[in-house]
């Protein structure tokens, strides 16, 4: 049989952060309870535009003033502030 040369390199493959932006919209229900709807579609990431990565969207609010409605990974949703 033939001779055979083998070699072995080690390669890193870094990823970039996204860049998470989103824009807010009141609704027509501005008095309390008052909802906007927030919108993620302007967020980025590189990563992804090169068929390596995909966005998914969590919405969380935090204290117990605020709900978040229709958060199921998706680029918009509709936040309701409770109270003053």
């Amino acid at each position: 049989m033939g001779r055979r040369n083998m070699t072995s390199e080690q390669i890193l493959v870094e990823s970039s952060s996204p860049v998470a932006q989103f824009s807010s919209t009141p609704t027509s229900q501005w008095k309390y309870p008052s909802q906007f709807v927030l919108d993620a579609g302007l967020s980025d990431d590189i990563d992804m535009q090169n068929g390596f990565d995909t966005l998914q969207y969590t919405w969380t609010s935090p204290g117990s003033n605020t709900t978040v409605i229709d958060a199921e990974h998706d680029k918009t949703t509709t936040i309701t502030f409770n109270t003053p």
